[in-house]
């Protein structure tokens, strides 16, 4: 009774395999996509409260990079600094293209890269 099923589970295991690759993999970009828009996010929230804080300062998209331990993040300031005190408020927006490793969801998704972007405003409390 055995003998005629005997590579029947070697066949269903090759016939899954493929799908079960493609949402493991897709998993673990999802992943990473999620942990660079948090990082991103980050960086525009420490620059926006960075400059809301030293309004005159002028390294304001210098140091919200410092915050993050990601290399290549693209940081603008508006309005551009230094911003007179009471004026308003500082918005920081920051970009990352952010590369997919897996070639399947390449493939899928018909790119190699999606710009992850994080905006904070912040009202300006300077000194």
């Amino acid at each position: 009774m055995f003998r005629k099923h005997r590579g029947q589970a070697l066949v269903e295991f090759a016939l899954i395999l493929p799908i079960l690759l493609l949402l493991a993999f897709g998993c673990i970009d999802l992943g990473r996509v999620f942990y660079y828009q948090e990082a991103v996010t980050n960086v525009a929230r420490e620059g926006a409260r960075y400059g809301a804080l030293h309004p005159t300062a002028t390294d304001i998209a210098s140091h919200a990079q410092q915050e993050t331990n990601i290399s290549g993040v693209n940081v603008q300031v508006s309005p551009a600094a230094p911003v007179p005190v009471g004026t308003g408020q500082i918005t920081v927006t920051a970009t990352y293209d952010f590369q997919l490793v897996t070639p399947i969801v390449q493939s899928l998704l018909q790119r190699s890269s999606l710009t992850v972007k994080g905006v904070s405003t912040m009202p300006m409390v300077g000194h």
